[in-house]
């Protein structure tokens, strides 16, 4: 029975002893944190393990092959146009920094160019060249600005790209000297873009290809090969060269470049060494050679111009000298007088007076030099007294006006009356009358300006009316007060006019009135002023009525407001004067 029990026993303890042995080993191999990460484990999610984990398996995954961007580039695509398609402003937020330089770049080169060419047109506007392709422009329907553009036009490839057809990726770049280089990851983008929606819209062939791109006298012209695309880029118009250059190098890429463009992992640096293929690609021509030479049909007119100006004022010089030298030949002979004289080239016509004794005139001018003047001379022999003879051509010699007496004393000539001052200088140095009368007497001549009385009284007549009428009387606000010291103008004012009333009567001046015009401000209504203007008005009529000024010369009115016043309106609170009357005719009289 002992023997029986004690085995049960044992029996019953063995499991017991067995778990706790486990939990131990466990504790010691694995750390007190066991359980504690055991359930962290099962509490998580599998979502949430993956994301734990999933950058830094892309991220080894990546650099062991490219399936993952295989793999994602779907997805990327799919995102793109998506957002594209529901989130445009966006996109263009996002690529303005991009596009907005560049364009404003192109505009500037393209300004630069234009200006250059203006300014090649400018300095050969008047050469052979260019009245000749005014003549070409005109028969072609064109306008001269279009035309010589297209005669100076050149073209340069500036930049050479190679890019991956399959992947679209830029492969190497080249760039003309002095090139300002545009980014050509973004014309490589780009170009892929237009290519594959060209190719997508127009034609399902997979063959199919974009030849090139124009804008302007801008031109991306497009080599497609088997493995790669060569772009150029070119500014002006090329010729078949370029193609054919682009063919060749293309070929001569495939041939050295085979085996790197069909295993092209992503790594540029090995086709560093295309550059020396696609260097000569960066070709320079002119469409045709522009020499801006010496414009000598436009130098040549301007030099006949000239010297044809200077003929014409070298003959009149000549003429002139020609002219003075036979009047002072005239004038030197003895007993010659000059009456009158008239020329129009080649004509000359001289009318002289000269006693019996003197020679013709026709023997006189025989051995003088006249040329180019046709002489005609109207020959008159005075009678032996020549002061008798001289005494009724005075007045018109001197054009003297009727009012003018003329008197022979003696051997002295008298002249009484109102004359010119230009004619009282004139008859006072006569050489003519000098030699004839012993004297000439002026005393009784009286000597105005080339204004006549009558005139000098008419100027003075308008002096005063603009005085008169450039006269203010400014006034207080809301009353018809005068300002302070304004007063003082009516002792002037009344002068002036009686002034002018006795002008009036001289010259004469028909109905003239007086109109004295009130004004106001625009801070009442239009009833209140116009009272207050026409107030004012009669209070300046009765001040001058009161200084003893007729009443039938003055009118007294209120204008009111004027809106459109351009017056501060402190200056509108104010009384004008206006003279007016009927027109005014010297030598009528009143009626």
């Amino acid at each position: 029975m002992t023997v029986s029990t004690s085995t049960s026993s044992t029996s019953s303890d063995s499991p017991i002893s067995s778990q706790d042995e486990l939990d131990r080993l466990r504790q010691l191999v694995l750390g007190p944190d066991y359980e504690q990460a055991l359930r962290t484990m099962l509490s998580q999610s599998d979502t949430e393990r993956i994301a734990a984990t999933i950058s830094e398996a892309i991220i080894q995954r990546n650099l062991s092959d490219k399936s993952v961007a295989q793999a994602l580039a779907p997805i990327i695509d799919d995102a793109i146009d998506n957002a594209i398609k529901y989130r445009p402003q966006r996109i263009t937020r996002v690529i303005y920094p991009i596009i907005g330089p560049s364009i404003r770049k192109s505009v500037a080169r393209a300004l630069a160019d234009m200006v250059q060419n203006l300014n090649q047109i400018l300095e050969s506007s008047l050469s052979l060249r260019a009245w000749g392709w005014r003549y070409q422009a005109w028969r072609a329907g064109m306008k001269y600005g279009e035309y010589v553009l297209l005669k100076t036009l050149d073209f340069r490839v500036e930049q050479v790209l190679l890019i991956h057809r399959e992947t679209g990726i830029l492969l190497h770049a080249e760039n003309a000297a002095g090139f300002q280089t545009e980014d050509p990851e973004l014309v490589s983008s780009m170009l892929t873009a237009v290519s594959d929606f060209v190719t997508d819209s127009f034609s399902r062939h997979p063959d199919t290809s974009l030849d090139n791109i124009r804008v302007g006298d801008f031109i991306l012209e497009i080599e497609t090969g088997p493995s790669a695309i060569l772009a150029a880029a070119i500014r002006g118009t090329p010729s078949e060269k370029v193609s054919q250059v682009l063919r060749h190098t293309l070929e001569r890429l495939h041939l050295v470049f085979s085996r790197e463009f069909d295993r092209f992992n992503g790594d540029r640096a090995i086709f560093d060494s295309a550059s020396h293929l696609m260097r000569p690609c960066l070709l320079t021509q002119h469409k045709e050679d522009f020499y801006i030479g010496t414009p000598w049909l436009a130098l040549t007119a301007i030099a006949l111009l000239l010297a044809y100006g200077g003929w014409e004022s070298y003959q009149k010089v000549q003429n002139e000298i020609s002219y003075r030298h036979i009047l002072e030949y005239i004038r030197t002979t003895p007993g010659y007088v000059i009456v009158d004289e008239s020329k129009e080239l080649p004509h000359l016509r001289l009318e002289i007076l000269r006693p019996p004794s003197s020679p013709p005139p026709n023997q006189r001018l025989a051995g003088l030099k006249t040329a180019p003047w046709q002489v005609n001379i109207v020959d008159h022999v005075a009678p032996l007294n020549m002061r008798e003879y001289l005494l009724p051509l005075i007045p018109e010699m001197f054009h003297l006006g009727q009012g003018v007496e003329i008197e022979l004393n003696d051997q002295t000539l008298a002249i009484k009356g109102l004359i010119k001052e230009s004619q009282y200088r004139e008859i006072e140095h006569s050489p003519m009358l000098q030699s004839v009368y012993s004297s000439v007497d002026l005393s009784a001549a009286q000597s105005y300006p080339e204004q006549s009385p009558k005139e000098q009284q008419l100027s003075q007549w308008y002096r005063l009316k603009a005085k008169i009428e450039n006269i203010r009387f400014q006034f207080q606000p809301n009353t018809t007060n005068l300002v302070a010291g304004e007063e003082q103008k009516i002792p002037e004012l009344v002068a002036d006019l009686n002034t002018a009333l006795s002008l009036a009567e001289e010259i004469p001046v028909y109905h003239w009135q007086l109109y004295i015009v009130g004004y106001a401000n625009s801070a009442g209504s239009d009833n209140a002023n116009i009272k207050i203007s026409e107030a004012r008005a009669k209070l300046i009529s009765e001040l001058l009525q009161a200084n003893h000024m007729d009443a039938s010369l003055l009118l007294a009115w209120g204008a009111g407001n004027l809106p459109d016043s351009r017056l501060p309106e402190h200056q509108q609170r104010m009384v004008s004067l206006q003279l007016i009357h009927s027109p005014i005719i010297l030598g009528t009289e009143y009626p």
